[in-house]
Order: C-alpha cells, then sequence, then structure tokens
C-alpha cells in the first residue's frame, strides 16, 4: 500500500511539473490547413499552444526538437521524421514532408547537434483534454457561486496547467505562459489570474486575442493586445500595482 501511494505521488508529480498548455487526448493527426492533408502527428498527452477560435478547427503550435542531420537544404523534413521533445522524448513524427520555417541549432555533446524547431497545424478542438483550454475553464471557474469550491477548482487548474505563482505585499498572481508559441526562451504571459491576498480573485488578464468572461465584470482593462477584467472595484492605487508592476511581471523581455 505504501509502495502504491509513492507509485501515485510520483506520477502526479510528474503530471504537474510538465504541463503547462492545452494537452492531447489521444495520438492525433495535425493538418497542414484547416480540413487540408494531414501534416504530422503528435502523441497522447502531448502538450501545445492553441490559438484563439470561434470555430471547430484550433491552429495549434509545438517546440520540437531532430536531429540535426534530419533538416534537408536547411528548410524540410521528410515524411516518417521523428519529432522529440527538449529530453529527447518522442512525441511524434511527421505525415508528409514538413517545411521548417523557424529553428534554432543546439549544439551537442561530441558533434550531436539538434534543431530546435517550430511546428504548427490545425486540428478540431475536440481533440484537446476536458480542461486543459485555459480560458474556457477560468470562465467556468468564475461562475461558481461558491468560493470555496471556486477556490478549489483554481488550485487544481494551476496546479493541472503549472502556472507560476508570484506573491506580492497585498496580491498573489498566477500566470501561464505562451509555451510552445515562440522559440524564444523568456516568454509573455497567456493568462495572469490575480487574487487579494490568498483566495479572492479581484482579476484576469488574457494576451493575444484569448480572453473570458465572468458574470459580474466591474470594470475592464485594454492596452494593445492584452486585455483584463475586474471582478472586484479596486481603489486607484491597487488598480496601479495591478497593471502596471504585476501585469509587467508576466511580460517577456
Amino acid at each position: 500500500m505504501k509502495l502504491l501511494r509513492i507509485a501515485l505521488f510520483t506520477f502526479l508529480m510528474f503530471f504537474i511539473n510538465t504541463t503547462q498548455a492545452q494537452l492531447m487526448e489521444s495520438q492525433t493527426k495535425i493538418m497542414a490547413s484547416r480540413g487540408g492533408e494531414e501534416s504530422f502527428q503528435l502523441e497522447a498527452d502531448v502538450e501545445v499552444y492553441s490559438y484563439p477560435s470561434d470555430g471547430v478547427w484550433a491552429k495549434i503550435s509545438r517546440e520540437a526538437w531532430i536531429k540535426k542531420e534530419d533538416l534537408i537544404g536547411e528548410e524540410f523534413l521528410a515524411e516518417d521524421t521523428e519529432l522529440l521533445d527538449k529530453e529527447g522524448e518522442l512525441i511524434g513524427k511527421t505525415i508528409a514532408e514538413l517545411k521548417v520555417s523557424k529553428k534554432n541549432l543546439v549544439e551537442g555533446f561530441r558533434g550531436k547537434d539538434r534543431y530546435q524547431i517550430l511546428i504548427t497545424g490545425y486540428v478540431y478542438k475536440s481533440k484537446f483534454k476536458d480542461q486543459t483550454i485555459a480560458e474556457q475553464r477560468v470562465t467556468e471557474i468564475l461562475a461558481i457561486k461558491n468560493k470555496t469550491q471556486q477556490k478549489e477548482a483554481f488550485q487544481e487548474l494551476f496546479e493541472i496547467l503549472h502556472f507560476e505563482k508570484k506573491e506580492y505585499e497585498t496580491f498573489t498572481a498566477y500566470g501561464l505562459f505562451e509555451n510552445h508559441k515562440t522559440l524564444k526562451e523568456d516568454k509573455d504571459f497567456r493568462m495572469i489570474v490575480i487574487f487579494r491576498g490568498s483566495s479572492m480573485v479581484i482579476g484576469v488578464f488574457t494576451n493575444n486575442g484569448h480572453t473570458v468572461s465572468a458574470p459580474k465584470i466591474k470594470d475592464t482593462f485594454e492596452e494593445e493586445e492584452q486585455k483584463g477584467i475586474y471582478i472586484l472595484k479596486l481603489p486607484a492605487k491597487q488598480k496601479e500595482i495591478v497593471e502596471q508592476e504585476i501585469r509587467y511581471d508576466f511580460i517577456g523581455l
């Protein structure tokens, strides 16, 4: 029984610390365009970045690593090329010849260089695991009237999607970054959920077209691609801390 508890704990900690975005429900074929030809395949539980979408199709992107010799003419991957994660584990493969437009050369030990690449495509939104689309789930949680249940639902989401926690004198913020959208190491936020203290949610900020909603919105924020909603009305000084300090802490350089 003790060994079973240890195994379960190990599994949960692995899951929590390796998921940061949408997860594929099962092995999934990714299309080159909406309803187009099959481009590449991703394994079950592989995380991706999903772009905003109002339809049944979602554009997704994913960082992958390939052997240097797999890139043909500095531009193409052949059919059946293995796609790996940073640690070298298989996450998928190409189905057809795939053009690579974004890549970084990563020097390896004893000449075993690799390319870090960014691949994109389209997939039915039904292929995502339930409750791993952050904006949809946060909108659902904000509609929960029972504050204890709401707090528990937020904490579960933060653990599953690996939000980063930052504490301030008055506020606590949880940020989800735009993982797998870009090859930059220092990424911008996708979402920030802000609490007064540790349990009273006061607002949510989103970026690059992602949006959330709530039954009662007291105030809003908008600056270029960043938007925010306030669940509580804040004094001007506290609002300045949220918008000028906390928000900037989650923006990549």
